[in-house]
């Protein structure tokens, strides 16, 4: 019997494990505390039965699966952007049924109990769709409400959030600054609302988390769609960026929504030119630059060549044969503070520049 009874735990035991890791504490809690849930068991895996099949007559309900996680409504809509008067459709899901739940749509800054809806509709299940517009160019959010008896209502969701307004083109004079370059930021077609910004922000950190704040930011002046913002520029507290990669956002309504798409660009180090034989310019040979925050020596070559790093006493470093375009050479195996960098094109012309590593 003592065989029989371990063969029996074993399989079951093996179950749990293979369909679902979370129930294994509550199953050894159980066989300990439940004599007769512990019996039940028993001849289960004795005849083979599934847990699955126990749980339809109720035996495992509430048991084994109470740690089960259960699904909050939800809103989300299709885009982050519509044009004035366009439709917006809003899904929602895990609505409880039989129940007064509308899905409402608010301005930024306003909510159920300090505003009347701009929009709102009852639901009709468990899940589905409605669709609105507006023709008011805003920053919106969608969200679920219950009404009570009284007409008092509660938030069910979070909120998901909206534009309706014109698509803003963000670009930027260059993808690759020096440090100490001012940032020139030209935008067109912004929806240019009251509190709209364009912030700078280093590529790995997140807009508006706790403990962030912005490198560079300034005002997309209200009502003026097209324009020129000049970030960076080392007066006052626009102070120049390090070396690093960063991105360019618009913010919609002084918030940290992000509509749009993020422009990217980097900040390198100044590199000292040595030699630049032949009387050729460097910009005409090639372009050497260093990516502190991704730890690479950027190349950009007209023709194939040889890209050579030496240390200060002429070690040899790192040797590559490169075809002519734009290269990323990693150079986080290098523990010198102060490299050598020279590359050669095949018709023999080169350029040598001094890099410092300022992150080693």
């Amino acid at each position: 019997m003592v065989e029989l009874w371990y063969i029996a735990f074993i399989r079951l035991y093996s179950f749990v494990i293979k369909n679902n890791l979370k129930l294994i504490t509550k199953f050894l809690n159980c066989m300990k505390k439940n004599y007769f849930l512990t019996v039940a068991l028993f001849l289960a895996a004795l005849s083979s039965v599934q847990a699955k099949e126990l749980t339809q007559f109720g035996i495992l309900t509430g048991v084994l699966l109470a740690d089960e996680e259960t699904n909050e409504p939800t809103v989300s809509v299709t885009q982050k952007r519509f044009d004035v008067g366009e439709e917006i459709q809003i899904s929602y899901a895990h609505v409880p049924e039989g129940k007064k739940v509308w899905v409402g749509i608010y301005r930024k800054y306003q909510n159920v109990t300090n505003a009347a809806s701009v929009k709102w509709e009852y639901t009709t299940g468990a899940s589905g769709t409605v669709t609105f517009s507006t023709a008011d160019s805003n920053e919106y959010y969608a969200a679920l409400y219950l009404e009570a008896d009284d007409g008092t209502n509660t938030e069910l969701s979070k909120y998901a959030p909206f534009l309706v307004g014109s698509e803003a083109k963000i670009t930027i004079d260059k993808s690759q600054y020096k440090v100490n370059q001012p940032i020139v930021v030209t935008f067109a077609t912004a929806p240019a609302l009251e509190g709209d910004w364009l912030g700078i922000y280093r590529d790995d950190i997140t807009p508006g988390a706790d403990g962030t704040t912005a490198a560079s930011w300034a005002y997309v002046p209200q009502g003026t769609p097209n324009g020129t913002l000049n970030l960076c520029t080392g007066e006052g507290s626009a102070t120049f960026l390090p070396v690093g990669r960063y991105f360019i956002a618009y913010f919609p309504r002084g918030g940290y929504f992000e509509p749009f798409e993020r422009i990217y660009f980097d900040v390198t180090e100044e590199t000292t030119a040595i030699t630049s034989p032949n009387g050729a310019t460097s910009d005409a040979i090639a372009t050497l630059g260093y990516d502190a925050a991704h730890g690479f020596v950027c190349l950009t070559a007209a023709q194939d060549g040889t890209l050579t790093l030496f240390g200060v006493d002429g070690s040899k470093l790192m040797k590559k044969n490169l075809e002519a375009g734009s290269h990323e050479v990693s150079v986080n195996e290098i523990s010198q503070r102060l490299v050598i960098a020279m590359w050669k094109g095949v018709t023999g012309q080169r350029i040598v520049r001094k890099i410092h590593f300022i992150n080693k």
